[in-house]
């Protein structure tokens, strides 16, 4: 199989230790890196209040009394995103029949919030080769809970309750496809398989190759 790893302080993380080495394709790397640039991490993407995306700019990286290492993602007022994106290979080229194996290890920190009525605040993505509409993807955080989401409103599913301050090991599984009745997504939420056999109504492939979104936290600013 093939894994993508990440560790995120959410403010969120990735382990390097997840799988045997020969199907690791990419993790970063936190263990003296001070920013996401120095943890292999390719493109950092950055919105505020409904503006354009800025590119370039670093996340911090500190140690977490629970993960160890990790990024800090932080949203101050009226930001929308930040999002670190993995270097250029597969995560940014995942094309119809592909299949792989995602890990996001993440702490929600004590003012995230937790128990918005069904708002989007995503914690990870896969995002269609489209830069328009929704992911096919997403994993938010609303109702006290975490849920996988696909294109806005085709499907909307609860994984499992959340609370601040606890360490999550969010794994994922997709077959990925153009046809909505090919795909495939299974999902563990801290060892325990939380979703099985599920069939997206909706594409993993669209307007192009799909690509991961590494480490994420991309929320309505209101």
């Amino acid at each position: 199989m093939n894994f993508f790893v990440v560790l995120v302080c959410v403010s969120l993380l990735v382990s390097s230790h997840f799988v045997d080495a020969a199907d690791l394709i990419w993790a970063a790397d936190f263990s003296r890196a001070k920013n996401s640039k120095e943890a292999g991490f390719g493109d950092i993407q950055y919105q505020r209040g409904g503006g354009g995306i800025s590119h370039g700019a670093q996340i911090p990286v500190i140690k977490h009394p629970k993960l160890g290492n990790a990024l800090n993602i932080t949203l101050k007022r009226n930001d929308e995103r930040w999002e670190a994106l993995p270097p250029n290979g597969p995560a940014h080229n995942i094309k119809d029949g592909d299949e792989y194996y995602f890990r996001v290890d993440f702490v929600l920190g004590n003012n995230f919030p937790i128990g918005g009525r069904n708002p989007w605040c995503l914690v990870n993505q896969v995002h269609q080769g489209s830069n328009s509409g929704s992911p096919p993807i997403e994993f938010d955080i609303h109702d006290n809970a975490i849920w996988v989401r696909g294109e806005s409103t085709a499907y909307n599913k609860r994984l499992g309750s959340v609370e601040r301050d606890k360490v999550y090991k969010l794994v994922y599984h997709v077959k990925f496809s153009s046809s909505s009745s090919k795909g495939l997504l299974e999902v563990w939420l801290n060892n325990q398989k939380v979703l099985s056999g599920f069939r997206p109504p909706c594409a993993t492939v669209r307007g192009g190759p799909s690509y991961w979104k590494g480490a994420t936290m991309y929320c309505d600013p209101k």
